[in-house]
């Protein structure tokens, strides 16, 4: 690699703020085993930019082994071994913030990584790397021959183990905590039933809204935690999961709340997402303005008030919430102090990605039915992150 492309490099992503470290350990990952309470992970930040897209901390680094042929053969347990090595994940474990290293460690070095993944322009994949990072940044990605002198001070050391090292991947939208489940649903739409159709019979969300509410705070973690463990699994480390299958305050309250204790069970950052304007419930039918104040002047101060959300989400759609309501919805939570995310043209164009970027919305996701003008407008400097679902 030419100098000119270290230095390239290092100004970009040197400097990164990430979360301190306590200590850093190899740790089976859950295709093994499940990942114990006390192996819980935490973000190295920068690395991703869909997480910067998101305004969030980062993704953590997970390491598996990078090109190890496989024995042709062997029996079943030997290749389950086999398997299970491939992916050992090296993943930085969550403790009191305070230094980076066990012992007072004030640099972390992570040495022998088969290739390291920058996802960063032509320098995306380093053979032979090393990283440096202490409790602030990321202070060199390179090839190990390329590292810097370490500075006076304690070091820890971490060894890959000739693993690949990569980005943690964030999934920024997602419906992760519910009750019950829609796969009928599913058989539907494959005979041409469209969702629109099936949301106006009462199914759709309103369903997965009756059996939410039937759910225990613990039933639901158990539902969930099979699904977030699966993402994992897959490389997913940072979680946007979103409420909105309560439509009632308290069962809002408790699916922000599960969404929380997730990221106390499985090495996974979770960033949760209020969204109590999902639809109007049963209840409320014929009564949309008594909802629109249930949602702005009670769930929205509670949720901001007990700190369970960092966004607030409208779903803008045709039979669902007008642009005007999905406004309304919006300013109040900006005004309690909430990010803004948006449902956006879904099934039918309504202007929503207009609303999203004129209210500074930090994203706008699906747009399945937007149009030139609404593709301009999001592709303006400033616009929000167009989350195309």
């Amino acid at each position: 690699m030419g100098a000119e492309l270290l230095a390239d490099r290092s100004e970009r992503l040197a400097g990164v703020r990430l979360l301190p470290l306590e200590r850093c350990q190899v740790v089976p990952s859950a295709l093994e085993r499940r990942v114990p309470e006390e192996d819980l992970a935490i973000d190295l930040t920068g690395f991703v930019q869909a997480a910067e897209a998101l305004r969030l901390d980062g993704a953590r680094v997970i390491a598996e082994d990078a090109g190890a042929p496989r024995a042709a053969g062997g029996d079943e347990q030997s290749q389950k071994s086999e398997r299970g090595a491939a992916h050992r994940s090296i993943v930085a474990t969550k403790g009191a913030r305070r230094n980076i290293g066990a012992g007072g460690a004030s640099l972390l070095v992570i040495t022998n990584i088969g290739r390291a993944v920058t996802m960063d322009g032509a320098d995306r994949v380093i053979e032979d790397a090393v990283i440096h990072l202490d409790d602030t940044a990321v202070r060199f990605i390179g090839p190990a021959l390329e590292a810097p002198a370490l500075p006076a001070g304690p070091v820890e050391r971490l060894d890959a183990g000739g693993r690949a090292v990569l980005p943690g991947l964030v999934d920024c939208h997602t419906h992760l905590v519910f009750g019950g489940d829609r796969r009928d649903e599913f058989a539907l739409r494959a005979t041409g039933v469209t969702y629109a159709e099936i949301h106006a019979r009462g199914g759709g969300i309103q369903r997965t809204v009756g059996a939410t509410r039937a759910s225990s705070e613990d039933e639901l973690l158990a539902s969930a935690l099979p699904r977030l463990r699966a993402m994992l699994e897959r490389g997913v480390t940072t979680v946007e999961v979103k409420s909105g299958y309560g439509l009632d305050l308290e069962t809002e309250l408790r699916l922000l709340r599960v969404a929380r204790r997730l990221e106390e069970r499985l090495p996974v950052r979770i960033v949760t997402t209020f969204l109590g304007a999902h639809s109007v419930p049963s209840e409320f039918k014929g009564r949309r303005e008594a909802y629109l104040d249930l949602v702005c002047q009670e769930m929205i101060p509670r949720v901001a008030t007990e700190r369970l959300a960092t966004f607030c989400d409208v779903f803008c759609e045709q039979g669902v919430f007008t642009l005007e309501e999905s406004r309304r919805v919006l300013l109040a939570a900006r005004a309690a102090g909430l990010s803004l995310k948006l449902h956006a043209d879904q099934l039918h164009r309504t202007g929503a990605a207009q609303l999203g970027a004129d209210l500074g919305a930090v994203s706008v996701d699906h747009h399945e039915q937007i149009d030139a003008s609404d593709v301009a407008v999001l592709g303006r400097a400033g616009a929000p992150v167009a989350v195309l679902l």
